[in-house]
């Protein structure tokens, strides 16, 4: 499936570690391309992760409980950027094992360089 990516490639390869390790649900992995803390903002939910042990594996088994296979980001456009600093906005969906649309939605992520490497510092859905 095409995808409008429109990132530099430093972040680009941010994201396809980022839905490489979500979609084979390799907590570990998605755990190593975030920075802690770590926040999310779902609607008006605020969460703060400090470290990698606040993140919860059962969320793929949840996620699955719902139907859910896996995740495409059909488009990813950087908004603004620094040196040390990026935001992404991102339209995705979650996706059937079929490849039907569960569900679509858009996101921003904050991405940060720190400790010689970019990663995610922040996800605001909505």
């Amino acid at each position: 499936m095409k995808t409008n990516w429109n990132l530099p490639e430093n972040i680009r390869k941010l994201g396809e570690a980022y839905l490489a390790a979500f979609n084979a649900r390799d907590f570990d992995g998605y755990a190593a391309v975030l920075h802690y803390p770590y926040v999310m903002i779902n609607g008006a939910e605020v969460a703060v992760i400090y470290e990698p042990d606040g993140l919860n594996p059962a969320m793929f088994d949840y996620m699955q409980s719902t139907g859910w296979d896996h995740s495409i980001w059909e488009s990813a456009d950087l908004i603004q950027k620094q040196p040390e600093k990026a935001h992404v906005a991102v339209s995705f969906t979650r996706r059937r094992k079929d490849g039907s649309v569960l569900e679509a939605s858009e996101c921003v992520y904050a991405v940060t360089f720190e400790n010689g490497r970019w990663g995610f510092k922040a996800t605001s859905m909505l």
